[in-house]
């Protein structure tokens, strides 16, 4: 780990603006300034905000790893050097990630590269009805979630915590990719989206290549015989991904290959799904969605036999499905490194010069294709 500098070398960016400045400027005591800045509650919200945007106009920047140290010390834990770092959980209940398996390799994939840094990784429910100041419970005493906390609140209570890094995949709210729908102040953390390249302000991210994985798989499925290859996306996916899915196949049919693409199809709607198979009539398809053997099937067609089926997210322990295996715990491993860089960098505020990693597909061969070369 980083040692602490001394005054001597500080690292570039760290500011030497006194609170005593931003006191005098705001027109209260140092003792509230200091407060204020780490998200004590204790001090009005309004007053909090006001200090924050004098700390801003003066330039004033705390150093992570010094506030980390000290909300540990303030907080009666023994003091360790290394920051806190926290993963933004927006699924509707504690533990609705847990059914998700891109949450689950998500998560597993930061937890195992912070801890082998050294660094403490705590979930917090961005849902969670204490953080919009109301009760909430489902019918059987459950916690539920539903609309996203005030930014300030959320804020605050990190800082208490002595958080300064957040790593976040895409959700509803923010399905379109622009970071403001975030709900914290952005310029108070370094945050670094998994999965999801965040926009409007940009910011860090790690990735799978979206459009390499679809390209892979055209390629795969050309290799092995297949001519009439057809693209299933959802509306969802499609949005968060800036529709790269789809890009990548449109294109590497038409300029890798010279053959006219089926038309793309996303939808959640089985029924239209059915219509556009019938219509189209592909060899195999291509989806971000695994249930679509079953609406095959459902509606007559063998699974590989009539039609064959690559899905673009095959879990590393799926031995069935041919696909794409898009390396979840490796992206959020690269996700962690950009995070703990920005840190180590004092980057707490939106980036100057974002940066991202695109982590390779693989392929991986299953039984829902065939060999049609034979």
């Amino acid at each position: 780990m980083p040692p602490i500098s001394d005054s001597s070398h500080q690292p570039s960016g760290v500011s030497h603006v006194p609170l005593s400045a931003i006191a005098r400027e705001a027109g209260v005591a140092t003792s509230t300034v200091s407060r204020a800045l780490r998200g004590d509650t204790r001090i009005g919200i309004d007053t909090r905000e006001r200090v924050r945007e004098v700390a801003r106009r003066l330039g004033h920047r705390a150093h992570p790893l010094v506030a980390a140290l000290m909300a540990q010390v303030r907080n009666h834990r023994p003091p360790t050097a290394r920051w806190n770092l926290a993963w933004l959980d927006f699924h509707d209940s504690p533990q609705g990630w847990r059914a998700d398996a891109v949450s689950v390799a998500f998560y597993n994939g930061v937890r195992a590269r912070a801890e082998a840094a050294g660094y403490a990784i705590e979930r917090v429910w961005a849902r969670d009805p204490r953080l919009r100041g109301a009760g909430g419970a489902s019918a059987g005493g459950r916690p539920t979630g539903g609309t996203l906390p005030h930014p300030a609140r959320l804020t605050d209570m990190l800082l208490a915590r002595g958080v300064r890094g957040l790593l976040l995949q895409g959700f509803a709210e923010g399905a379109d990719g622009s970071a403001t729908t975030i709900p914290v102040d952005l310029n108070q953390f370094a945050i670094v989206g998994v999965g999801t390249a965040y926009h409007s302000p940009a910011l860090h991210f790690a990735s799978n290549d979206q459009h390499l994985s679809t390209q892979l798989a055209v390629r795969e499925l050309r290799r092995l015989g297949y001519r009439r290859i057809g693209y299933i996306g959802e509306p969802l996916t499609e949005t968060v991904v800036a529709n790269r899915f789809a890009a990548g196949y449109l294109a590497t049919m038409r300029q890798e290959f010279r053959l006219a693409p089926l038309p793309p199809l996303v939808t959640l709607d089985d029924d239209v799904v059915a219509a556009w198979v019938k219509k189209h009539r592909p060899e195999v398809i291509i989806s971000t969605e695994k249930h679509i053997p079953r609406v095959l099937r459902a509606h007559g067609f063998s699974v590989p036999h009539d039609i064959g089926f690559a899905h673009l997210h095959v879990a590393e322990a799926d031995r069935v499905t041919t696909g794409i295996c898009q390396q979840s715990e490796a992206v959020a491993a690269a996700a962690t490194d950009l995070l703990i860089g920005a840190l180590i960098n004092n980057e707490t505020r939106v980036p100057e010069h974002p940066r991202g990693v695109l982590i390779p597909g693989r392929w991986r061969t299953g039984r829902t294709v065939r060999d049609l070369r034979s």
